[in-house]
């Protein structure tokens, strides 16, 4: 009787183990995943920034364009 009882507790324990690892496994994947997430977006800022750069290099190629072939900006929309 004794080894019965035994065999239970030995099984709840397994199944108590299994659970927590279970939970462990789980708890470590969301702790990683805001850190990927944080990763992405740290991208994302240097992605704009990368961007934002190309934006003011081609404002200033057209406005050297414009200033070599004397425009004013009146005149692009004269139509002539």
């Amino acid at each position: 009787m004794e080894d019965a009882a035994n065999d239970i507790v030995l099984e709840h324990l397994r199944h108590i183990r299994s659970k927590v690892d279970s939970m462990d496994t789980t708890l470590r994947e969301l702790i990683n995943r805001p850190g990927r997430l944080e990763i992405a977006v740290a991208q994302l800022h240097m992605d704009f920034a990368g961007l934002s750069v190309r934006i003011d290099n081609m404002a200033f190629r057209v406005t050297r364009i414009e200033s070599r072939l004397q425009l004013a900006e009146g005149d692009v929309n004269a139509g002539g």
